[in-house]
């Protein structure tokens, strides 16, 4: 949001309300037309439907390969990669590198809403009409060959024969994609057993999960051939003792004072804490812990990642802000209000910080600890 403020030139509290009765909603629905935008008008169409891809109707962000967004949208990979590397350049989505494939996610489940508002309707609407455009010429094709060559007698008998094979070959092609199903749920129980050895419990959990209802939606039986799912979740939750005990993943060791705040870094293998002792630690997903920054005396509120990782920002009761680099040492340190501050985040570029105190201030600053913009919410 901050980045779209300076491009729009946007630096007093007078135009910021010029925007209308919801300015935050403005500056996003702007800060996507401005990155879809960059993608070219040729590729427009394609970078609305990639951003739809990352979502759901339930208004949830999901992790997208690039050969299921290539599946899913029926572009071209090297189209697709134009649009993915523009939308990670800018901050919009992320990369998350994986083994073996890396993935993609939008930045924040707050641009969930405006993208599917802004173009699902149009979006569907289009690769419809494509669809049944697609279809129909495939119709044509057919009626027009068998009506060359045969009279309006034997196309009765042919078209009768047609519908007869078309029933075949759906019968065929459900069969092969059930097939298809099917593998993919075995090819996750065992990705749940190869989990299971290297350690990584939780992904050993959401993969034997997966399995699972991938075997509930296709109705597929209890069978020897799809107990390897029963076995792998039976795994992944329970110890393997003849009580069949509950397994604890991991627990963060525990504080003596309370944990005021928690926030996971972009690439989710770290996770940080605030705590009432004015600390925040960094623990990894095995529940070591991997530093403690020390701020002040004062109790620590708040914590939150930069969108490339690299700076945490803390905000204490006293109203002071802090900006920590990743060996944990504190490079900027101003007093953003003399109230509490109940909240803060990063922009989607990282640039800039937003600020909210008890007293219903909200206040913007750049990484130097400049203030931006300032205006208070009734």
């Amino acid at each position: 949001m901050g980045a779209q403020l300076q491009r729009d030139n946007i630096t007093t509290l007078a135009k910021y309300q010029e925007l209308g009765d919801n300015p935050k909603a403005e500056l996003v629905k702007g800060y996507l037309e401005s990155v879809v935008g960059d993608c070219g008008e040729e590729n427009q169409k394609l970078a609305w439907l990639v951003l739809l891809l990352f979502t759901d109707e339930n208004n949830t962000r999901h992790l997208k390969t690039k050969a299921e967004l290539v599946k899913e949208s029926e572009f071209s990979m090297e189209e697709l990669e134009l649009v993915l590397n523009i939308f990670v350049d800018s901050r919009l989505v992320f990369l998350l590198p994986q083994n073996p494939v890396d993935q993609y996610q939008l930045v924040h489940d707050y641009l969930v809403g405006f993208i599917r508002q802004r173009k699902e309707g149009e979006t569907l609407q289009q690769l419809k009409q494509e669809r049944e455009k697609r279809q129909k010429l495939q119709k044509r094709l057919v009626i027009g060959s068998v009506a060359a060559s045969l009279v309006m007698t034997v196309l009765a008998i042919g078209m009768t024969l047609f519908g007869i094979q078309t029933k075949h070959e759906r019968r065929r092609a459900d069969k092969e994609r059930r097939l298809a199903e099917k593998q993919t749920m075995l090819a996750k129980a065992n990705e749940a057993k190869a989990h299971s050895i290297l350690g990584q419990r939780l992904d050993e959990l959401i993969s034997a999960m997966n399995a699972r209802q991938k075997q509930i939606d296709n109705g597929f039986p209890l069978t020897n051939e799809t107990s390897i799912i029963t076995d792998a979740l039976r795994v992944a939750v329970y110890k393997s003792n003849q009580n069949e005990d509950f397994r604890e993943f991991n627990r963060l060791p525990m504080y003596r004072n309370k944990v005021s705040d928690i926030d996971f870094s972009p690439d989710g293998k770290t996770i940080a804490t605030a705590s009432d002792d004015g600390t925040v630690k960094l623990w990894n997903q095995q529940g070591q812990l991997l530093q403690t920054l020390k701020g002040d005396d004062s109790p620590i509120s708040n914590v939150d990642f930069s969108s490339d990782g690299k700076t945490i920002a803390t905000a204490s009761d006293d109203g002071t802000v802090k900006l920590w680099n990743q060996q944990g040492e504190d490079f900027y340190t101003w007093k953003a209000d003399h109230n509490q501050i109940s909240d803060l985040d990063f922009s989607f570029d990282g640039e800039s910080i937003v600020t909210a105190s008890d007293d219903g201030t909200v206040k913007l600053w750049n990484q130097q600890g400049q203030l931006q913009l300032s205006f208070h919410q009734d």
